[in-house]
């Protein structure tokens, strides 16, 4: 009867059935979990959530990320002008100070350009990311979706890696892109990524390591992802990515070491030693593969070979960038012009005909010396207080900033060699990795609290 205790008891288990659930009483809830995120969190997600993830696996997609954050760039100057209090937000702030350690110089540097009207450009896309930052940071996603934000992306690296291991053995990828070649590598792997394959494997790497980690606490996913990365970045042949792939293991290893335990830093370590020592093993059973990375032992004392050629000419570029920085050493040949700047010295150098590309897109192929050459002293010093003060809050920030913390060092990492550092996808993804992890440390923050 309705109104016997009996009756009053199923009622409300019953609504808390359809309500709530607490796991409490007779009638337990069942949360089912998916890729690691329990159902009741996906049930939360929102149409935020779904573009944030969108957004960040569109690193790998090079112009994509560039014409997304021109996009947002315009939808944050809307909503900077009509929320000005918008400024007041310490995390915009801090985001406009690390962009503020570059964007200086590079407006001091304007005035001695040898190609203004293209330093000028690279400045106004620079600033841009500022307003990009009033988008991500005021329109973070939901704090239920921070994991599924992260493992998601893992998946879409590990997918990358599939596609580019596919690409190498049978000579075209899922959608039927052909391995390309030029002087340097007959058989590069371009895959969803482009030319640069590798160079985004390995800054997108901490995602990957961090997904794994979410999804599995044992660190069983370790076991899979680390493996395919290691090989995808063997079969790519990209060595600069190789040691960029060193310190994202580093980087990653001691900071969850310091954050969250001895434990967690050696499950992540076990993996990676061994597909290490698969990874020289594969080396050595397969010459063609293992000529090409074995033959930058010749940079060594004692070693067989040019090393300039080794390193595929960048030496004299290397040389070109000091050179230019010492005839300007306040405030550089302007951003981006290094290029036409170095011809002179290139040619001199009798190997400017073995650099591929126009001289109006040459780069230092090192990121410091791209910033010595291009800013000068007041750049270097722009950039080292960047990474200062973005490696001291990273080691304090909170867990789910981690992993777009450490991508944003990967991309400005000063022994970069891959991409100019000033270019539109290095900056896509730096300042958005920024943003990102400015987002994430403040949900999880108010979350707290």
């Amino acid at each position: 009867m309705p109104g016997t205790p009996i009756a009053g008891y199923l009622t409300n288990q019953v609504g808390a059935r359809k309500g709530s659930c607490d796991n409490t009483g007779p009638l337990r809830c069942v949360d089912m979990k998916v890729f690691g995120v329990s159902q009741s969190d996906l049930n939360r997600l929102t149409g935020r959530d779904w573009l944030w993830l969108g957004l960040i696996c569109s690193f790998g997609l090079g112009s994509v990320a560039t014409q997304m954050a021109w996009v947002l760039a315009l939808l944050g100057g809307y909503l900077f002008w009509r929320k000005g209090a918008a400024v007041i937000d310490p995390s915009l702030r801090q985001m406009w100070f690390w962009l503020g350690c570059l964007a200086i110089p590079a407006l001091c540097s304007i005035f001695d350009s040898t190609l203004m009207d293209r330093s000028v450009r690279t400045l106004l896309r620079m600033m841009s990311f500022g307003l990009v930052a009033v988008v991500l940071i005021q329109m973070p996603p939901s704090v239920t979706a921070l994991k599924k934000i992260t493992i998601g992306v893992a998946l879409a690296i590990g997918f990358f890696c599939f596609d580019g291991i596919f690409q190498k053995i049978i000579g075209h990828n899922i959608i039927g892109n052909a391995l390309w070649s030029d002087q340097f590598n007959p058989t590069r792997i371009t895959g969803f990524l482009g030319l640069n394959y590798a160079w985004v494997l390995m800054v997108l790497s901490p995602w990957l390591f961090e997904g794994c980690r979410l999804l599995d606490g044992r660190g069983l996913a370790y076991w899979v992802a680390i493996p395919l990365l290691f090989v995808a970045v063997i079969l790519g042949g990209s060595r600069a990515s190789g040691l960029l792939l060193v310190i994202s293991v580093l980087s990653y290893a001691i900071l969850i070491g310091v954050r969250l335990g001895i434990g967690t830093s050696v499950r992540f370590v076990v993996p990676v030693l061994v597909s290490l020592l698969g990874s020289m093993m594969m080396l050595a059973a397969n010459p063609e593969i293992g000529d090409r990375w074995l033959a930058v032992m010749g940079v060594f004392p004692g070693g067989a070979g040019d090393v300039a050629e080794i390193l595929s000419w960048r030496p004299y570029l290397w040389d070109a960038a000091i050179a230019l920085f010492l005839e300007h050493p306040i405030n550089g040949v302007g951003i981006r012009a290094f290029g036409v700047s170095s011809e002179t010295l290139l040619v001199g150098y009798g190997v400017a005909d073995r650099i591929p590309g126009a001289a109006y897109n040459w780069s230092p192929h090192l990121s410091v010396l791209e910033v010595a050459a291009d800013l000068g002293t007041i750049g270097l010093l722009g950039y080292v207080i960047l990474l200062a003060t973005l490696v001291r809050w990273l080691i304090n920030a909170p867990v789910p900033a981690i992993a777009p913390g450490l991508a944003a060092l990967m991309a400005l990492f000063p022994l970069g060699s891959t991409l100019p550092l000033f270019s539109a996808r290095v900056s896509a993804v730096a300042w958005i990795s920024i943003a990102a992890a400015l987002a994430f440390a403040k949900v999880a923050t108010h979350s707290k609290q």
